[in-house]
């Protein structure tokens, strides 16, 4: 776009801006290149909107989300496998809630391992959701073990065939030889 000078609107770069904020951890990323930070310049050029973007990024939690964050808080298990701390949290709800990613990067946030999965079992599925801090560990890949996909910074599943226990256990399992050097 910027090559063909093409002129946004401001909705338009605002929601661009958005894209390479959240997908670069606000430009803080080991992986964020100058291409990024190039374009979010360029976003900002075209009348991107970044306090729309910042409360975006960050959403306050909802009271049942936070509860959540809470239990995982304190009942999720970290092990040093190969050198690097991963961390899954499990935990068992009787309804659906929605955005427990929300859950996940402020859990990822605050506990800080190299990866972090947030295993949710509810009453007809179970979800799993995968976030990297390092080119360790590519938690896409680990999705696509339980039918899901994403990249290798952030992913997530759906999983009907198994209990979140069992892919707790899959996940402890499959790490160790997952992990690159």
């Amino acid at each position: 776009m910027q090559a063909r000078g093409l002129t946004l609107e401001t909705l338009e770069a605002t929601l661009l801006a958005l894209g390479v904020y959240e997908d670069t951890g606000a430009l803080t990323y080991g992986t964020t290149t100058p291409r990024d930070t190039r374009a979010a310049a360029w976003l900002q050029e075209q009348k991107a909107v970044l306090d729309t973007v910042r409360r975006f990024l960050t959403p306050p939690l909802s009271p049942e989300q936070l509860a959540i964050y809470d239990y995982l808080l304190t009942h999720s298990e970290t092990r040093t496998i190969n050198g690097y701390p991963m961390t899954i949290g499990f935990v068992t709800l009787d309804r659906t809630v929605n955005e427990i990613n929300g859950v996940a990067h402020r859990l990822r946030d605050t506990l800080d391992p190299t990866a972090l999965f947030v295993v949710a079992a509810f009453p007809d599925y179970v979800q799993l959701i995968a976030r990297s801090s390092e080119d360790t560990l590519d938690v896409g890949e680990i999705a696509r073990q339980f039918g899901g996909g994403g990249h290798a910074r952030a992913a997530a599943a759906s999983i009907e065939a198994l209990n979140g226990q069992e892919v707790v256990n899959r996940l402890w399992e499959m790490l160790p030889a997952r992990i690159r050097p």
